[in-house]
């Protein structure tokens, strides 16, 4: 380890205190740098790989984070088993030491869940490791008829849902499980939400997880209707405040042609009433 710290210019405390302070965990980043110099490294003349400080950057956080080394290795063993042991994949992992420990927990799921196909995708964005485990802490609590590899293979669209509705509050078992049991329309719903929280100022954690807890079928009507009333702020403020649990009946009214989207939303911008003007 410090022969590598050497490599990188990276001999002071900022770098060093966490390694001493962790000297228990030694071998696991010893096991890490390693890595980091096959990965980073460039060949010398002796052929071997070797660091220089154009790496500190990106390794400074695994010596200041020396406390999460048993995870990062056990990341770095992973990554070796799916072929993903190079600077593409684990850069990131590198960078963003500080949430090796989180990193580890949904590698580890993935891994169980045979999702070795997502292993690189995930391993890329290890910046948002905390927001991914998000997720796979839910696997344990919800029954997926068919696995979990299509939520490993849409996690990050997955944890996007998960933070603009929940953000750091205590996931609804039952919002989790529409989310994780729906993960081809996971698109549709995170347009809805965004939907009603920028037209509908929703932000309260627990009336967005009960927003998201609708059947799938009407929030892609929600954004339909919205797609059809087109750009108008009015028109779509009106819906999110005033029509929103009438979105199958108003898709459907505007499919057969019984209602006019762009009247609707017309009227409404000259001071119309959403509710009167679809009652008519």
């Amino acid at each position: 380890v410090m022969e590598v710290a050497a490599e990188l210019g990276a001999q002071d405390a900022a770098n060093l205190t966490s390694v001493f302070q962790n000297a228990d965990k030694a071998d696991s980043l010893n096991k890490v740098m390693k890595v980091a110099k096959e990965s980073l490294g460039s060949a010398g003349e002796d052929g071997k790989k070797k660091l220089d400080s154009s790496s500190l950057n990106i390794l400074s956080s695994t010596l200041q984070n020396a406390d999460q080394a048993d995870s990062l290795a056990a990341v770095v063993e992973v990554a070796a088993v799916v072929g993903a042991q190079d600077a593409t994949n684990l850069t990131s992992v590198f960078q963003n030491a500080d949430k090796a420990d989180d990193l580890n927990e949904v590698v580890s799921k993935a891994q169980d869940a045979g999702a070795s196909g997502s292993l690189s995708g995930i391993l890329q964005k290890a910046d948002r490791a905390s927001d991914f485990k998000k997720v796979t802490d839910q696997l344990d609590g919800v029954a997926l008829e068919g696995g979990s590899l299509d939520v490993f293979d849409k996690i990050e669209s997955v944890a996007d849902v998960f933070v603009a509705v929940a953000g750091d509050d205590e996931i609804d078992q039952d919002f989790a499980k529409n989310i994780l049991g729906n993960t081809d329309a996971v698109e549709d719903i995170k347009n809805a939400v965004t939907l009603v929280k920028e037209k509908g100022g929703l932000s309260d954690s627990k009336a967005l997880m009960d927003f998201a807890k609708k059947d799938v079928s009407e929030l892609k009507a929600i954004n339909k209707v919205a797609e059809k009333l087109g750009s108008s702020e009015d028109a779509l403020s009106a819906f999110v405040n005033d029509g929103i649990d009438q979105a199958l009946q108003l898709n459907e009214a505007i499919d057969s042609g019984n209602l006019d989207a762009d009247a609707l939303a017309s009227d409404i911008g000259s001071g119309g009433s959403f509710s009167e003007l679809v009652e008519a």
